[in-house]
């Protein structure tokens, strides 16, 4: 009886060293999560918008089925550990070749940016995005043309032992693909990403 109890305990501390594995510093493909799932940002629409234009929409609509890695969406709020906590997320799902999820809110003078990089499968490859936000970039008289642009890397390259904030996958080349203006897609298009 003593053998039984002594490898049932055995047993369940190899179970529950396993569970303290931290999905966020070690990423595994059982950690994936349809990104129609993660919580995003919280930002409001313009009373006047023609669509929703806000990021964590934007992606969510774009890559609702898609599964990855929730490496966070964090604000100016987010205290520090948070951002490193990020960077190594997203470091860490590069080492293992595994989707992922990063948005970042910060601070603007006059409007709310925003940036976020998602990784996802495409055609088994992974394939990296990098979106931008400002919610206003006229500085507060022009709501309808602020919204979300979208750029796919072409030139993918390691991020090297980590970052910090949601634009950090290494990219030798961006492409640019059709934004989302709050004003309809006939808005100007600002250049959001150089925020």
């Amino acid at each position: 009886m003593i053998d039984v109890i002594r490898t049932l305990a055995a047993a369940m501390l190899v179970v529950s060293c396993g569970a303290n594995r931290d999905p966020i510093e070690s990423p595994t493909a059982a950690d994936l999560r349809t990104v129609a799932s993660l919580p995003g940002l919280v930002m409001h629409v313009p009373r006047d918008a023609k669509q929703d234009c806000r990021i964590s929409s934007v992606i969510r609509t774009r890559f609702a089925k898609q599964r990855v890695v929730a490496c966070g969406a964090i604000t100016p709020a987010s205290p520090e550990r948070d951002w490193d906590r990020m960077g190594r997320c997203i470091a860490a799902a590069d080492r293992q070749h595994l989707p992922f999820l990063a948005e970042a809110e910060e601070d603007g003078t006059d409007s709310t940016l925003a940036l976020a990089t998602i990784a996802v499968l495409e055609n088994q490859k992974l394939v990296v995005y990098r979106f931008g936000y400002d919610s206003d970039p006229c500085g507060g008289g022009c709501p309808g043309r602020g919204g979300t642009t979208v750029q796919k890397c072409v030139d993918l390259l390691s991020a090297k032992g980590g970052c910090a904030g949601a634009d950090c996958a290494g990219c030798g080349e961006w492409v640019g693909e059709d934004p989302c203006f709050f004003g309809g897609p006939e808005a100007p298009e600002p250049d959001l990403l150089q925020h």
